[in-house]
């Protein structure tokens, strides 16, 4: 027997960290069930085979892979795409800390450029302005550094939490100088990595390694919230995160209400019952539409709150390009992301295209997959290895993906997992404006690089799908709105069909942004956990 719980949350990442944190404090119980186990932080911490190329947090390809092609009834072979990081702290243990707030008009895309043929536009229903505190209060809590009003097309702030940015790295500090020299406006880009102690939140000043995006951090510095709200959450003894737990069904009660959350343990095998007045889905863009789509009844035949029948549809990524260029000097190793420009973010009606782009620095490959994506083999490759390697840098382009109902996740009526359970599989196709968007950021990008003084070495050509090892910025499959026939949850993440379910993930997102969603997801875990509270007799919790 499983003691009942006021709340239990399916995902420990950046919307049910934030959403533990809040309720405990708020004196609701919570159960947090994460299917990983918690990150160590040893001398592994920068072993570029095990957590990059090996990826040691996710399971393998050839067990849980997920298929990804254009057409729902086309072949093709499985792939790391929609694979969650199954760790405690989730994929902010390995992310690279971007920390943005979406602006004004993210919010309201279809207000903005009106209908577009062949895509779904929608407003969200929520603004910024309802959205703003709890950016506020996310970037005190989690620890965000950065430099207010830099970016020009910086949002209003209520309030300045930001520690200093990143101290610039000699290819930073170039890259400035160029954008500047071509009338741009570059700025530090707001990270969730400290830039001093702070011991209340567990987290340390950075000691510049150079290994952080795609690497558990070995000074505490990257704010994940594993380290930042979750010992925080527990230490009000309202909180409890089960690890080694993988959901696979959310059960209901006879009143059509979320009644408990059903997990494989992974130390025994055998499935335990969660039972919960409230439970709440932070599993991710992938894994939350597959769970719902899982917990079939006779109440729900097509899966959980899928009336609407949208459930793990406008399935969307982040377009990513990324150009790069040799210079005639080496430059210091450095992973993290330091610089930004959005001079370009909002486009211009004339460009033919209406997606928001954003450009970053900082995405430089380790040695080892530098290595692996060079020509070439024989007794120059070394050589040429040593030599390339200091001299070349990247820029990446974050180029929002229109959304599209045809893109969407659904059950492998073909492959099942090693538990028994079937596999995701995404159908996605770029539209395109998608295309033509990536392909101008990346000729801007070219042409930054080369007047920072770099030889660009790869041609600037728009990907014709989804790369086969995307894993993040999985958004959209549970869209927000309010009507339940054009949605799957309303304006606070409730789902119309079950007054007692939410998602906190990035699947609730209507539309994505230029920009990395992981500051959004925890002011909106923040905002949801605000509602949750204020109505926890409504919910039965």
């Amino acid at each position: 027997m499983v003691e009942p719980t006021d709340v239990c949350i399916v995902g420990s990442g950046a919307g049910g960290g934030v959403l533990a944190h809040a309720l405990a404090r708020a004196g609701i119980r919570v159960v947090v069930l994460e299917r990983g186990k918690q990150a160590k932080r040893d001398e592994t911490a920068s072993d570029e085979l095990l957590q990059v190329v090996r990826r040691t947090h996710q399971p393998s390809v050839e067990r849980d892979g997920t298929v990804v092609a254009e057409t729902p009834d086309a072949k093709a072979p499985p792939t790391r795409v929609g694979q969650a990081f199954y760790l405690v702290g989730g994929g902010t243990v390995l992310y690279a800390a971007a920390s943005w707030r979406l602006r004004p008009d993210d919010l309201r895309k279809k207000t903005r450029y009106g209908a577009v043929a062949g895509a779904d536009l929608v407003d969200w229903p929520v603004t910024y302005e309802e959205l703003e505190p709890w950016y506020t209060l996310a970037e005190r809590e989690i620890g965000v550094s950065g430099k207010s009003g830099a970016d020009p097309t910086e949002p209003r702030r209520s309030a300045d939490h930001l520690m200093p940015p990143l101290p610039e790295d000699p290819f930073s500090a170039r890259l400035a100088v160029a954008a500047r020299k071509l009338g741009l406006r570059p700025f530090p880009i707001p990270t969730a990595i400290s830039t001093r102690n702070n011991p209340e939140t567990g987290t340390y000043e950075c000691q510049y390694c150079g290994w952080c995006s795609g690497y558990t951090c070995l000074f505490y510095a990257k704010n994940s919230t594993d380290i930042t709200v979750l010992p925080k959450a527990e230490k009000t003894g309202l909180a409890r995160v089960v690890t080694g737990a993988y959901a696979t069904r959310v059960e209901l009660d006879s009143r059509g209400r979320a009644a408990a959350v059903v997990y494989r343990d992974a130390a025994t095998g055998k499935d335990v019952r969660q039972p919960a007045s409230v439970v709440c889905l932070a599993a991710g863009g992938v894994q939350t539409p597959r769970l719902l789509l899982l917990s079939k009844s006779s109440a729900f035949p097509e899966g959980l709150a899928n009336r609407s029948g949208l459930v793990g549809r406008y399935m969307m990524f982040h377009i990513e390009g990324r150009r790069t260029a040799v210079f005639e000097e080496a430059f210091a190793f450095e992973l993290t992301k330091k610089l930004g420009v959005h001079d370009w973010y909002f486009p211009g009606k004339e460009e033919g295209w209406i997606n928001h782009c954003s450009i970053q620095s900082g995405s430089r490959r380790g040695p080892l997959t530098f290595a692996l994506r060079q020509p070439g083999w024989g007794e120059q490759y070394g050589p040429a290895l040593a030599r390339d390697f200091p001299r070349t840098q990247q820029l990446q382009a974050m180029v929002e993906d229109l959304p599209q109902s045809a893109n969407r996740v659904e059950l492998d009526p073909e492959r099942l997992d090693p538990e028994g359970f079937p596999l995701p599989r995404i159908t996605h196709k770029y539209h395109e404006m998608d295309r033509r968007a990536l392909e101008a950021t990346q000729q801007k990008m070219g042409r930054l690089l080369e007047a920072a003084g770099g030889r660009v070495v790869d041609e600037a050509v728009a990907h014709t799908n989804v790369t086969g090892a995307y894993t993040y910025h999985l958004m959209g499959t549970c869209r927000m709105g309010t009507d339940p026939r054009k949605s799957v949850v309303d304006r606070d993440c409730r789902a119309h069909d079950v007054p007692n379910l939410f998602v906190v993930d990035s699947s609730f997102f209507p539309t994505s942004g230029g920009l990395n969603p992981t500051l959004t997801i925890q002011a909106n875990a923040y905002r949801v956990a605000d509602f949750i509270a204020r109505h926890r007799k409504e919910l039965g919790g």
